[in-house]
């Protein structure tokens, strides 16, 4: 089959990281498949020239193509958009291939206009929700019954044998996203970290992102746009992940520490509800309360068979929800069907 997946940009970011993957794993099936963004920059003719992309393998088969307008691409069985802005415009594209709309966020809450982005929601496209709540939403707000394809965690790359540090380091490693949207929570994540470091000097805060090179945020280490191994290594060497996300689809973070070992602690955020169980695969705290957030961190900086114990049932939680290859075979199957 021939396969586009419209995307709004192609940053680091989980956004675009799913689509990318399951690109890439249809194009192993032997689909022709094309990653496209709209570009009006003159640069894009010279991107074209070489098809690649941090988030692919070298030499994979995926097109990365950059045009003018979506218009401007071949005809093909699937169109995929992934965001609420290319399902607007593939909505009004006129060509014969089934379109798809993969829903990673219910972006009325922060990427658009609320009535514009709940227009793309009502075009007649095949929706796909990659959450269970976002599943839910649909079904309460739009009376829809969609599948759920959520998205994966590599396992074999996120792993706790990348971890490095001296098994006789008493260091308390918190790992935080650093993100420019208000609603990733970065500085709640940031003022919970703060709050205990006073009291426990033992605690080191991380910040790692992919938007800003130099961040407003004093802290003790900082890692801009890490990708592959490289940020493996970073989940496997922290000892406890604050996921302080307001709301997010399935966003992967939280389940990259898990996979690597790390203890959890994250907001109750819609996402959590398919990994973060209180207690048994995680603490979670009461969404956007910063003082519950500390309560809970702090549970895990003191009782440290509290961490050990919650890093291990998160890992092996984590380590048993669906492979990229078996969500793929759910992608493909979709496609297919109703492709036909």
């Amino acid at each position: 089959m021939k396969i586009t997946f419209l995307l709004p940009h192609l940053k680091l970011s989980g956004g675009a990281f799913a689509p990318i993957v399951f690109a890439h794993r249809l194009s192993l099936r032997g689909h022709q498949v094309t990653v496209a963004v709209e570009s009006k920059s003159w640069t894009r003719y010279v991107h074209n020239l070489f098809s690649y992309h941090a988030l692919l393998p070298l030499f994979s088969r995926v097109r990365i193509v950059r045009v003018n307008d979506f218009s401007e691409l071949t005809d093909g069985d699937a169109f995929i958009a992934v965001a609420w802005q290319t399902a607007k415009k593939l909505h009004f594209l006129n060509i014969h291939a089934r379109k798809f709309y993969y829903i990673q966020h219910d972006e009325r809450l922060y990427h658009g206009d609320p009535a514009s982005v709940e227009e793309t929601l009502r075009y007649p496209l095949v929706h796909i929700a990659n959450a269970s709540w976002l599943q839910s939403m649909l079904k309460q707000e739009f009376n829809e019954e969609v599948p759920l394809l959520i998205n994966a965690v590599d396992c074999s790359q996120f792993h706790p044998s990348n971890r490095t540090r001296n098994t006789d380091d008493d260091v308390i490693k918190i790992l935080v996203l650093h993100h420019d949207y208000v609603w990733k929570g970065t500085r709640e994540g940031v003022q919970a970290v703060k709050t205990l470091q006073i009291k426990y000097p033992k605690v080191k805060l991380v910040l790692f992102g992919t938007r800003e090179k130099k961040i407003e945020y004093t802290c003790d280490e900082y890692y801009f746009k890490l990708h592959g191994d490289s940020l493996a290594r970073l989940f496997a060497n922290t000892d406890i992940f604050v996921g302080s996300s307001w709301d997010e689809g399935l966003n992967f973070p939280p389940r990259w520490a898990m996979a690597s070992g790390c203890a959890v602690v994250t907001y109750s955020n819609g996402s959590s509800d398919d990994y973060a169980f209180d207690g048994q695969t995680a603490l979670v705290a009461e969404r956007k309360n910063t003082e519950d957030l500390v309560r809970k961190l702090e549970l895990l900086v003191v009782d440290v068979a509290l961490r050990k114990q919650l890093a291990k049932q998160g890992m092996e939680y984590v380590r048993n929800m669906p492979t990229w290859e078996a969500l793929t075979d759910i992608l493909e199957d979709i496609v297919t069907e109703n492709g036909r």
